[in-house]
């Protein structure tokens, strides 16, 4: 009788490490990958412009309509490129070093061409920084009625100065002030563009106001592998 029962054990554990050997063996779900493209879909593509001419320093002059301008064929997706508006106001403020163009939309700096230092070796042109751009460089992000699209008036433009004024929502003013930087001034600097701007209530009441975001300009992917 015991050997019976000690036959009947053994082949019923041979059964048992047949099914667990035999059984099918759970595989975990994959996953497939998130398309590169796939997060940038929520980004607003619109067409690139290129910068028109520029003004003489300290005079103010309309650009036109930008045309098209190329962009990296790599694949790779950028910050919306925001056309500048065809009527808007350029002033430029230049030493031997840089060219800086200022628009009162937003009231920023459009760009800056950095003399000293060409765009491709051996060619005239100088490499211009924010050329291609989502805001101009300082505008302010984030705030209704002051951001690229709102346009502010010249206060007074020299050959070393701008300043631009708006008013908003008839309670705030606001100052954008831009001046090239020279010897013999402390800290003085041919590439330092000085800015201020200031926000003066107009009103008696106490007036808050919500959190300043400034651009500092934007800047392209060098290739498909930089991020």
């Amino acid at each position: 009788m015991d050997k019976k029962n000690t036959t009947i054990g053994v082949l019923l554990l041979l059964a048992a490490f047949a099914v667990l050997f035999y059984a099918p063996r759970s595989v975990p779900p994959t996953t497939s990958p998130t398309p590169p493209q796939a997060a940038s879909e929520a980004v607003e593509k619109s067409a690139p412009a290129t910068a028109a001419g520029t003004a003489a320093a300290g005079s103010a002059a309309t650009t036109p309509a930008a045309g098209p301008a190329a962009v990296p064929a790599n694949g790779t997706t950028f910050a919306a490129i925001h056309r500048a508006a065809a009527n808007a106001t350029v002033t430029t403020l230049a030493n031997d070093f840089i060219e800086a163009r200022l628009t009162d939309f937003g009231g920023a700096v459009r760009d800056v061409a950095f003399k000293k230092y060409p765009a491709v070796q051996g060619k005239p042109e100088p490499y211009v920084f924010n050329h291609l751009h989502e805001d101009p460089i300082l505008a302010l992000t984030d705030f209704p009625g002051l951001g690229r699209n709102a346009r502010y008036e010249l206060v007074r433009s020299s050959a070393t100065e701008v300043v631009y004024r708006t008013v908003l929502d008839g309670r705030i003013e606001v100052r954008r002030r831009y001046r090239l930087t020279a010897a013999p001034e402390p800290g003085s600097d041919p590439y330092r563009l000085h800015h201020e701007t200031t926000f003066r209530n107009l009103t008696s009441a106490t007036t808050p106001l919500p959190r300043a975001a400034l651009s500092v300009g934007t800047a392209t992917l060098i290739n498909d592998q930089d991020t």
